[in-house]
């Protein structure tokens, strides 16, 4: 009885490698941390807003956050994106323009084509300092990008 189970196993596991590994590990979410301006350690700022340019929503709306999570439009090469907080009890509004690319990827034959988006860099900002620390949006990462406030 044990022979038929190793058997059986080993035809599951054997079937398991003749197809193509699919595993898409890439994602359109850019990973934004927080932090303070004078130490450079990660801090947790209250964001009254956080919104995407021409957009009527806000991502986060009067949020305590150390990590943003923004999705970058796969339409186009930037997102733009509008952070309002206080700083000294003075409204602040700061906007950060990311650029990138989007390149079109097929892994194998069987799992078909998905879109990248790599070489992440800061086209324009009035933060005073930020910081890309990976270039390639990927779920396994835990940042992108380091605003400085």
């Amino acid at each position: 009885m044990r022979i038929i189970w190793v058997v059986l196993l080993a035809l599951l596991l054997s079937a398991c490698f003749e197809q193509s590994d699919c595993l898409v590990t890439n994602t359109n979410i850019l990973k934004i941390t927080a932090k303070g301006r004078t130490l450079g350690k990660d801090t947790t700022v209250t964001f009254l807003s956080v919104r995407l340019l021409n957009s009527e929503t806000d991502l986060y709306t009067d949020k305590a956050l150390s990590l943003l999570e923004i999705p970058v439009d796969i339409t186009d090469s930037t997102t733009t994106v509008v952070f309002q907080y206080n700083r000294k009890l003075k409204l602040v509004s700061d906007t950060l323009r990311v650029g990138y690319r989007n390149e079109l990827r097929v892994i194998a034959p069987d799992c078909g084509a998905y879109l990248y988006q790599h070489d992440v860099h800061v086209s324009k900002t009035n933060f005073e300092k930020t910081r890309v620390t990976t270039s390639v949006l990927l779920t396994t990462l835990k940042k992108n990008l380091e605003i400085f406030l």
